[in-house]
Order: C-alpha cells, then structure tokens, then sequence
C-alpha cells in the first residue's frame, strides 16, 4: 500500500470528484466520489506505472494472480458499438480511474496556487493530477489494484467535454440594493394551442 503518491499530470474526464454518487452498474453500492486522468501517447507513465507495480509485488511477490485487473486502461475500452469514440478520446489514450468512498470523507480541491476550489472551477476537459493510495483488492473473486483518491489539483484550464462548466461568480452579478426584493411576475397570456411556449 502507498500513500501521497502524486499522479502525472492529464486531462479530466467524467469529475464526481465534489459530489459523491452510486454506479449504475451496480446496484445496492456505495456512493463515492471519483474522477478519471486521461493520458495522451506522447505522457510516459513509466514511474507511474512502477509505482502502482511495486504495490502489486508487495502483495503476491510470488507473481501476479490470473486475471488480475490493472487501474490502466486502454483508450479502446471506451469504443463505442460504432467504432467511434466519445468526445475528446481516441483510441491510442490510456484511462486511469481514481476513486473514494463518500463514507472516508469530502476530497479536498485546489487550485495550481493551492487555493480552494469552488464547483464551477472542475469540469472534463481541464487538466490536474491526483494524490493517490495505491491498494490491491480481492473482492467476489475478482483482484486487482486500484489507486484511492486522497486529493486533487486543478493544473490549468482546458477545452470543455460536454456541458461548459458555470461558474456561479461570474455568472451573476452582485444585486446591491435588489437583494430580498421579489420580482414582479408579468400577467399570464394564453398562448394557441400547439405552440411551443405551452411548454414554459
């Protein structure tokens, strides 16, 4: 087992990293918060690799189990029946998964200045690296080693995937005087049948 170990530094991808939730694969699980690192070819995870290695050889210094189950996945894994990718992956990427159950605690966030971080600022698409626990696990038959979420850094901004993230400070301005005056709503007005502002 390691601890503090510092991830290299990729792309975000698919951040529950504030707000802990279920998998829907698999019913009756706990809620966890988790976030994956996304590496290009040209990043060497080499150390990275050792690291999560020497864990696993710690463990079974005998020789690694059958079927054992490596945090480092390859970018075909999230190759779609069409054989297309989702938005901002290929096929020649690697995946690491960092994960920490919602009962262990929040995981504390900052910025490249160590400065806190407010919802808005994490989104996939940006780039950060992890404080991780590597940790080998034997769970209904199945083995392997996963790498526990300790922290995250935010290192810089990036190209959104998906939804652009909102940042709640500059999406408002400050109301000054407005604050605690209710708006006045506008008389309704019946709108004709099949038109689209029924909706609203």
């Amino acid at each position: 087992m390691s601890s503090g170990t510092l991830s290299p530094i990729g792309r975000v991808a698919y951040p529950n990293i504030q707000v802990a939730r279920k998998r829907n694969d698999k019913p009756g699980t706990k809620a966890r918060f988790s976030t994956t690192l996304v590496y290009g070819p040209e990043i060497d995870l080499t150390a990275f690799k050792a690291a999560v290695r020497a864990v696993v050889a710690e463990k079974y210094p005998k020789g690694i189990p059958e079927g054992f189950r490596s945090p480092f996945r390859p970018g075909t894994c999230r190759r779609k029946e069409d054989g297309s990718y989702p938005e901002g992956f290929s096929e020649t990427d690697t995946f690491v998964e960092f994960w920490r159950y919602e009962e262990h605690g929040t995981v504390p966030c900052v910025d490249a200045q160590r400065n806190e971080l407010l919802p808005g600022d994490i989104y996939a698409g940006m780039t950060g690296r992890v404080a991780y626990r590597a940790f080998c696990y034997n769970v209904d038959g199945n083995k392997g080693v996963s790498l526990g979420l300790e922290a995250f850094q935010k290192a810089a901004d990036g190209t959104p995937i998906g939804a652009a993230p909102v940042n709640p400070q500059t999406a408002f301005d400050s109301l000054g005087e407005q604050a605690g005056t209710p708006a006045v709503s506008a008389p309704a007005v019946s709108a004709p049948a099949g038109d689209v502002s029924d909706l609203w």
